[in-house]
């Protein structure tokens, strides 16, 4: 299995940061960098989450890997999921 991430929207407000890591373990991360709050986006080439604004970078699993943001991505709970559906509350 491939590793993959992606940001899926709900709407305007609701946003989850998703990857699936070569074993089949789901992340979801709130999307917004911890530094000032702009959404990260997937950066395939090097598997991390790139934040546009101000340079942060984090692993697939929402670690600071580059600075500014000195905290990692939260956690965000979902409301369930089957083999190919993610249930965003």
């Amino acid at each position: 299995m491939n590793r993959t991430g992606t940001v899926i929207e709900k709407g305007e407000e609701e946003k989850v940061a998703v990857y699936r890591d070569p074993q089949g373990v789901l992340y979801t991360l709130n999307p917004a960098c911890r530094h000032m709050g702009c959404t990260v986006s997937w950066n395939d080439a090097e598997k991390t989450w790139d934040c546009p604004c101000h340079g942060s970078r984090y692993n697939a699993r929402g670690e600071v890997i580059y600075s500014p943001a000195v905290y990692g991505l939260l956690e965000k709970r979902i409301r369930g999921q089957d083999k190919k559906t993610i249930f965003v509350h």
